[in-house]
């Protein structure tokens, strides 16, 4: 089995992958739950910033309030002075100083009926200050900016004696005391902008001063200031983090004179944010590691051993090792167990498959094909199934076929042998008829050569010879009607050995496609491939015996033929031998006239009786030769049968 490195082994990858996964949900974990909780720290100081602002305005509006209390406080002290305001100025100054002693931030104005003020607390913010449409009647409550300082303010008017003022009660805003308060309570740092500079704050510098006059962010101005609308962020202040918020200061008239501001300092936030962030850390990759080790111990027991088994298993069906599993793994009930116990199923139905086509084929390679699969083939496996008979039936038909022929050929065989025989025998009858005749005409010679007076006798005997004569000519007869019949029945045997070639070479075909087949097969067609050998052999033996008998037969073909000729030319011997034997019994009577041409035409008779009796040798040597051919033939068809009878079809 090959070996993979560590890298492309599929429970490695697993493990990197699950690793990998995890690292990524553990990153994506800590990044969400930092964020989170970055989010959420945020959110805390961007609310507690706006609670501080808010505090701010509350605490603002609250002084405003104070500072109504106090005016109406004042302005009952006042009711009850005689005079003008002018004429009051000194007590109301008295009376105001007496009253703000325990809240020196708090200042006291008196004005007259047109507005014009005539009186003031030694800690009045500003110089001059119309309040003249509070003469008219409309009050001031609210923040008022003048001679460039900012202050809290009510105003309104006030009786005095017969007639009435003004009195206006407020508050110093550049003062810290109060959102030094406001810090206490929040947590937050609070300002005071007096337009975009820092009016009052609780914010301190690096030298340990509060940080006045500095000026406000030209980004967050342009929200706050110019666009008159609340800013919710973080910026840096003084070199430090905050979240901040920054709402416009609007005074009395509506106009914005400042602004708000409440921030929260970040700076131990973003270290403990940094110290968690780390913290985080080292506990997911701690995690990440144990969980990796966990993933590795589990996904060696659940993956990879039982991938490794599987492999095993695999590389013995790979090197045709289908009998033993080799493996004693026990798989668990998951999808790698089941593919495992599915695999060995495949094997093992794989292994009978090869044993029941071994056991088939070693039957054919020994001639039987009665054979049958003895296991019942599934899936594409039936076609094998399938080939097994579409094998057996055409090899059945074959075998039968050649073994009828062997039958035709054996029969024809000796039906030939025995007509042979027959024009042997007959041939030889005809040689001893013919010497016997050559005799008679011997004699009939000496006896006309030494009488003519016998002519009487003579024309008994010439009786006679046309008698026998005649009986040789109808044996003549017969002998050409049965030459005929020779030729006739060697046409027919070149037919059947035709026959027997085309079925020779038909085999030969079955035979080269069984051996394609079977190579096609690969190592499981291998006996079969002998069996197709050994059918084309017998195929290639079959030919040359048909090949080599066509040949005698061709040659007793050719020579019945001549023998037919001859005969037909002896017959044509024998009419005009019967001719003359006629004209010989019409001319006995002048056999003492003509003994002496009577005498030679009896010899020219004996020379031609004599050229049929070779002729009727030839023929008699020609009848035995075509016999023993006969002979060698029904022995080869003898040998084809045997060989066919040796398949069990």
């Amino acid at each position: 089995m090959e070996k993979l490195g560590f890298f492309k082994r599929l429970g490695s990858q697993i493990i990197l992958i699950m690793v990998a996964a995890l690292a990524i949900v553990v990153a994506l974990v800590l990044v969400i739950s930092i964020t989170q909780f970055r989010s959420f720290t945020n959110g805390l100081l961007q609310a507690r910033s706006e609670t501080g602002e808010r505090s701010l305005e509350v605490s603002l509006d609250d002084k405003i309030g104070d500072s109504r209390r106090e005016q109406i406080i004042l302005s009952k002290e006042t009711q009850h002075m005689i005079g003008t305001a002018a004429g009051n100025a000194e007590a109301f100054r008295a009376l105001a100083e007496a009253e703000f002693a325990s809240d020196p931030d708090t200042f006291g104005v008196l004005a007259d009926e047109s507005g014009r003020i005539v009186a003031a607390t030694a800690n009045t913010p500003f110089a001059n200050l119309d309040l003249s449409a509070v003469a008219k009647g409309s009050a001031i409550k609210g923040v008022v900016k003048a001679d460039g300082a900012l202050f809290g303010l009510y105003a309104a008017q006030a009786p005095m004696g017969g007639g009435s003022c003004v009195i206006a009660v407020g508050f110093l805003m550049e003062t810290t005391e109060w959102m030094d308060e406001i810090k206490e309570e929040t947590g937050t740092d609070v300002t005071i902008f007096n337009g975009n500079l820092r009016y009052s704050t609780t914010l301190y510098n690096a030298q340990g001063q509060r940080n006045i006059g500095t000026a406000m962010d030209s980004k967050i101005e342009n929200t706050v200031i110019n666009g008159h609308q609340t800013y919710h962020g973080d910026t840096t202040i003084g070199g430090k983090h905050f979240y901040v918020t920054y709402s416009p200061l609007y005074d009395y008239t509506g106009s914005v004179v400042g602004a708000y501001f409440s921030g929260s300092d970040a700076t131990d936030a973003d270290k403990e944010f940094s110290t968690v962030t780390w913290i985080a850390i080292a506990i997911g990759i701690a995690g990440v590691l144990a969980v990796a080790v966990v993933i590795f111990f589990f996904t060696q027991k659940k993956v990879v051993r039982p991938i490794d088994q599987v492999s095993v298993l695999a590389d013995e069906m790979s090197r045709g090792q289908l009998h033993d599993t080799g493996v004693d793994y026990r798989f668990n009930e998951d999808e790698i167990g089941i593919f495992a116990k599915k695999l060995i199923h495949t094997k093992e139905q794989t292994s009978s498959y090869i044993n029941d086509i071994s056991h088939v084929l070693a039957a054919m390679g020994e001639g039987d094909f009665t054979q049958k699969p003895r296991v019942q083939y599934n899936g594409d496996f039936i076609q094998i199934q399938r080939s097994f008979e579409e094998i057996e039936r055409r090899l059945s038909q074959i075998v039968g076929n050649m073994d009828a022929s062997a039958d035709g050929v054996r029969s024809g065989a000796g039906q030939i042998a025995n007509g042979s025989q027959l024009l042997a025998e007959g041939t030889t009858r005809q040689a001893t008829a013919i010497e016997e005749i050559n005799a008679t005409v011997a004699n009939i010679s000496k006896q006309v050569t030494e009488t003519a007076d016998n002519s009487n006798h003579a024309m008994s005997l010439s009786s006679g010879c046309l008698q026998k004569v005649e009986e040789q000519n109808e044996q003549m007869n017969s002998m050409l009607a049965a030459m005929d019949e020779i030729r006739d029945k060697s046409a027919k045997i070149s037919e059947i050995i035709k026959t027997i070639e085309d079925i020779a070479f038909q085999t030969n075909i079955l035979s080269l496609n069984a051996s394609v087949e079977a190579a096609r097969a690969g190592s499981a067609g291998k006996g079969f491939a002998v069996v197709a050998d050994e059918v084309r052999n017998l195929a290639n033996k079959s030919a040359d015996a048909a090949s080599n008998t066509n040949l005698l037969i061709s040659d007793t073909v050719k020579a019945v033929n001549e023998g037919v000729e001859l005969a037909r030319s002896t017959a044509g011997l024998m009419g005009e031998v019967i001719e003359q034997t006629k004209q010989t019994n019409d001319i006995i009577g002048q056999i003492n006239h003509a003994a002496v041409s009577q005498a030679d035409a009896i010899n020219q008779v004996s020379i031609g009786i004599s050229d049929i009796s070779g002729v009727i040798s030839q023929n008699s040597a020609t009848a035995e030769e075509t016999a023993a051919s006969c002979e060698e033939l029904a022995s080869q068809s003898n040998l084809l049968k045997e060989q066919v009878d040796m398949f069990k079809v």
